[in-house]
């Protein structure tokens, strides 16, 4: 039986997991290459004597995401059912539904629910620790910058809200949880990636209990110094910038805390404040984004991911299924939740009095914007055409991004599109770049069947892309790989 199943096991059958030996080993040394090499998210697995496990637990190695199959069933109680469109593109869910937090929690990237479902979970005692994702900074575009912390405080907690786009090595903090006898049960918030090779070593963390608050992700900043390059190519104000998101209005909705100067006066438009130390919002169009400061700044590994929707945590927050009203800044803006099972749902009792929850619309069709989306993002990923110099007025951005908000899918149809537009992206990368053989085994079931409702899109831009890597075989010179890095 592969360390995956039996670590379900474990959790399934209450308790053995203390009695299970780890697989210990040497983690990788700074400046050394990671095993999945350029495709590594530096999830902190190898970072820890747990490497010992990373060929079972890598998202990126050997079978990969497919692993999600068989996981889904041990750690939620059963299968996903690919015949249910929700559960084929949200997972294994008892609830579905937009959640906000009746009083926003300061910092935090939208209202707080993360920060508070943590919070609540600790100081409830239903968790000892909680292991989230911090900043290198309180001010200043490094609070954008991940480090990972164990929290043992509400105020450490507090300190972490707010989305760091970047790979955040959180997995590293196992090692402590394991060595600290205190430590019986944990929250850990994390990423699907991390998730997965979560769910591969946690019979031999020596816990009573495990809760896994997961969130949606999808194509992260490789590093603090992509950041800063996405930062300057996007924002007007770079400088003053705390955070950013992708949202459903079709831009990128840009916070900003005001400093001595006027922000407003370096370019950041029109921002309301509730006070004078209130976040101010930039909302640039993703058609006015300039291509050459895009470039190399998502890592590989988010273009070769199966995982949007975090199919192995016990909860899941995320926003794409979300309605967003017209100049609804993301502090005031509905979430939405995805219960997976009995664990998830005692996470999110504790905040039920606190939150107000909706029922969430779907409308428009998302099928005719899919395609045209995909083949725009894999001209920039595998095909020769230069960086794209110009971009579109930002009023001409503004104009259009109004334009199919009104136009095209929104809701669950828009997280629907979100989903199938990464996946169809995805699987077309990694059929090019890592062999038909390879993509038969690291493939998910939903994945594929995202695929096959689009006819012969994906065997289309494969045929495209591998023909033009023959006639230039540079094309296909393999990035560097991930490499350790100092602390």
């Amino acid at each position: 039986m592969a360390p995956s199943n039996v670590a379900f096991l474990c959790l399934l059958g209450g308790g053995a997991a203390a009695s299970v030996a780890p697989r210990a080993a040497r983690p990788v040394a700074v400046g050394s290459a990671y095993p999945a090499r350029e495709l590594c998210s530096r999830c902190g697995l190898c970072d820890t004597p747990f490497i010992g496990h990373v060929a079972q637990a890598c998202a990126f190695l050997g079978d990969g995401m497919a692993r999600i199959d068989a996981a889904e069933a041990l750690a939620h109680g059963r299968a996903r059912r690919l015949d249910e469109e929700d559960e084929l593109y949200f997972g294994v869910h008892t609830e579905l539904s937009g959640v906000r937090m009746r009083e926003p929690l300061a910092g935090a990237a939208w209202t707080g629910v993360v920060s508070a479902i943590a919070i609540e979970a600790l100081e409830s005692g239903l968790v000892d620790a909680v292991i989230a994702v911090g900043a290198r900074a309180e001010d200043g575009p490094a609070r954008m910058e991940p480090r990972p912390q164990l929290c043992r405080t509400a105020a450490q907690i507090r300190a972490c809200a707010g989305v760091k786009p970047v790979l955040a090595n959180s997995l590293e903090l196992l090692d402590a949880v394991r060595a600290d006898a205190s430590i019986r049960s944990l929250l850990f918030v994390g990423v699907g990636c991390q998730v997965q090779a979560l769910r591969a070593v946690e019979a031999h963390l020596g816990l009573d209990a495990l809760y896994v608050l997961g969130t949606n992700c999808a194509d992260n900043v490789r590093s603090s110094g992509a950041l800063r390059r996405f930062m300057s190519a996007v924002s007007t104000s770079p400088d003053t910038a705390i955070g950013f998101e992708f949202m459903q209005d079709y831009a990128v909705h840009v916070k900003h805390v005001p400093g001595p100067a006027d922000t407003a006066a370096q370019g950041v438009p029109h921002a309301p404040a509730d006070s004078a130390r209130a976040a101010l919002y930039e909302r640039v169009p993703v058609f006015s984004l300039p291509q050459s400061g895009l470039k190399d700044v998502i890592a590989d590994s988010c273009t070769s991911c199966f995982d949007y929707s975090n199919a192995l945590a016990d909860l899941v927050v995320g926003y794409m299924a979300a309605p967003l009203r017209h100049g609804e800044r993301m502090t005031e803006s509905t979430q939405y939740v995805v219960v997976r099972n009995a664990r998830g749902a005692a996470l999110l009792d504790g905040i039920r009095p606190r939150a107000r929850f909706t029922a969430l619309s779907s409308n428009g069709d998302r099928r005719p914007f899919v395609p045209g989306i995909v083949e725009q993002d894999l001209e920039g990923l595998l095909g020769d055409s230069p960086p794209q110099l110009w971009a579109m007025p930002r009023w001409l951005g503004t104009l259009l991004a109004r334009l199919l908000s009104r136009l095209g899918p929104s809701g669950v149809e828009f997280a629907k599109s979100s989903i199938d537009y990464h996946l169809l992206r995805n699987l077309v990368r990694v059929r090019v770049t890592e062999g038909e053989v390879r993509a038969a085994a690291a493939i998910p079931a939903h994945a594929r069947a995202v695929e096959a409702a689009y006819g012969t899109l994906a065997d289309e831009l494969v045929a495209r892309y591998r023909a033009l890597r023959a006639a230039r075989p540079e094309l296909s010179r393999r990035p560097p790989p991930m490499r350790r890095e100092a602390e």
